[in-house]
């Protein structure tokens, strides 16, 4: 398995349709993880590169916690909708 990606990477050929399935598929090499925790320790890095890292860095972590917060919203949004339109 491919663990040092670059936008050069392509992505591998197998049953995906979408960037989700893409992600599924990523994930399940590591079925053994707690996704929640691969999660939080994700965005404790990212927080630690905002505070400590160089601009570089300190701008592509804001931009990936801007991101986890805006689909966190999406979702809350999606579930609190009622079923029934």
């Amino acid at each position: 398995m491919i663990t040092d990606l670059s936008r050069g990477t392509p992505l591998p050929e197998g049953k995906s349709t979408t960037f989700g399935d893409h992600a599924e598929e990523m994930l399940a090499h590591f079925s053994g993880i707690d996704r929640a925790d691969l999660l939080k320790t994700i965005v404790a890095l990212t927080i630690m590169d905002m505070r400590y890292g160089n601009k570089r860095e300190e701008r592509a972590a804001c931009d990936l916690l801007n991101l986890v917060q805006a689909e966190a919203v999406k979702q809350l949004k999606a579930s609190a909708e009622p079923a029934n339109k």
